[in-house]
């Protein structure tokens, strides 16, 4: 058995039958409107005072679908940062956005003068400072089936 699938554009305007889509943009948002011959040429009538004095702009990117994907350029960079942030007592995730107050020490970061760095504690001092201890704790799941009573 076969099949004849029949497309017909209906005028988004007046309801007749469109000979056309017209893609446009307005605001950032994009747009398609059927259209019949008269009233892509009424369109275009009222377009070209404003098409005549605009200037084209290049193409948009669409976005990824999930997230910002970076280059190894931006990951580079930001290992940088987030590695320089470490080095200088700021506290920044391994992953994700990096804050802008950061961002903005790391840019500023030749321009600074050395006095405005953090006072270093003497030797001494940091000698005498209590050592922080961490301890490891295991954790044991109680939903977890006992397999030695088995």
């Amino acid at each position: 058995m076969s099949q004849k699938v029949e497309v017909r554009l209906i005028d988004d305007v007046d309801g007749s039958e469109a000979s056309t889509t017209v893609s446009f943009a307005l605001d950032g948002r994009d747009y398609e409107i059927d259209l019949s011959e008269d009233n892509r040429r009424r369109l275009d009538d009222m377009l070209r005072p404003y098409l005549a004095a605009a200037r084209r702009a290049g193409r948009r990117a669409a976005a990824p679908a999930r997230g910002r994907v970076t280059s190894p350029v931006d990951r580079a960079h930001n290992d940088a940062v987030r590695a320089w942030a470490r080095g200088n007592g700021h506290q920044v995730s391994a992953r994700g956005r990096i804050p802008a107050q950061i961002l903005q020490a790391y840019e500023a970061r030749d321009s600074a003068p050395a006095a405005a760095a953090a006072p270093e504690q003497p030797a001494a001092e940091a000698a005498e400072a209590p050592k922080k201890r961490t301890r490891r704790v295991q954790v044991t799941n109680p939903f977890a089936l006992d397999q030695a009573a088995s």
